[in-house]
């Protein structure tokens, strides 16, 4: 559907009827379409078609909203949404000159097939999601990993300053962080919530205006574990970085643990020991390559020796194993 109400001159918003969204949150577009307006409709194949209303479909509402009951939508998809912006438009808090979104479902197909949005070009700003050389409006793909690439497409600048909004909106897996990478800058940009990413364009930079310039994708979420205790007055630190380890291995910074002979012992959330090794201390910093694969899960690792009886928490997760 054409929104005369976006940029300067207008753009065009795809709607997905399953997932019950646009490409384009700052449209008012919805699934009902008003009297008189006219859209367009993809087709799964090249053959005729054709679309039948019937009467149960119509809204009645004087003002159709999206909690009419005609075409109910699924609740809640998991998607990543990407609005462009003039700078000055996000300022005022006037709508964005284009957007996409990319729709994350269990059996989805990463290719590119019938449930994703073709894009069709504005007269001005366009962004779109380039899979393979075809340009999307809406994207339908499988659930995210560090496999997932968005690259984006973005063409027709009318101004020189930009902002990107991006959303990871329901997200369902926490163990991963969307990342926006500039190729131009060589800045990554971690996206927390709804994230403002300001840009320039110059158009006498080629690297500033391609078209291929940003991508998103999607990195694996590494913490920190940190065990603090004191031993004879004197505060002590192990600490395992990155958690989940990696590579099958645990790496450890040791701080002010007295030198010496320690055992260290591995255990499942059963409280199974599955493996041990003993380590003799003058340095502040320890390695030990698990002799096993170990599932992913939570485990604990135990340190005694040297009046020391410490336990912290590790992960290991579907990489690195």
């Amino acid at each position: 559907i054409w929104d005369p109400t976006l940029g300067t001159q207008g753009a065009y918003v795809a709607w997905n009827f399953t997932a019950g969204t646009s490409n384009n949150p700052s449209s008012a577009m919805n699934r009902f379409l008003q009297p008189g307006q006219a859209f367009f409709i993809q087709t799964a194949a090249t053959a005729a078609a054709s679309i039948a209303f019937p009467e149960s479909a119509k809204g009645t509402a004087a003002s159709q909203t999206l909690t009419s009951q005609a075409w109910r939508a699924s609740a809640n998809p998991t998607s990543l949404a990407v609005t462009l912006y003039y700078a000055d438009s996000l300022k005022n808090n006037a709508n964005a000159t284009d957007g996409l979104r990319v729709i994350f479902s269990d059996g989805a197909n990463n290719a590119v097939d019938r449930f994703d949005a073709k894009k069709l070009e504005n007269i001005d700003e366009n962004i779109s999601v380039n899979r393979n050389g075809s340009r999307l409006a809406m994207e339908i793909m499988s659930p995210y990993d560090t496999t997932t690439t968005i690259p984006l497409h973005i063409n027709n600048y009318r101004q020189t300053k930009y902002t990107l909004r991006i959303k990871l909106e329901n997200p369902t897996n926490s163990n991963f962080t969307a990342v926006l990478n500039d190729k131009y800058t060589g800045k990554k940009t971690t996206i927390n919530a709804a994230t403002d990413i300001p840009f320039d364009v110059n158009p006498n930079i080629a690297a500033s205006i391609a078209a291929d310039r940003f991508n998103i994708a999607f990195t694996k979420n590494t913490v920190t574990s940190v065990s603090n205790f004191s031993i004879n007055g004197t505060n002590a630190q192990i600490k395992i970085q990155p958690n989940p380890i990696q590579n099958n291995t645990i790496n450890t910074q040791i701080n002010n643990l007295p030198a010496g002979k320690y055992t260290i012992s591995l255990y499942d959330i059963n409280g199974k020991n599955i493996a041990q090794t003993t380590y003799n201390h003058y340095n502040n910093n320890f390695s030990w390559k698990i002799p096993m694969t170990l599932n992913p899960g939570n485990y604990f690792l135990k340190w005694t020796g040297k009046n020391t009886n410490v336990t912290s928490k590790i992960v290991v997760g579907d990489e690195g194993f």
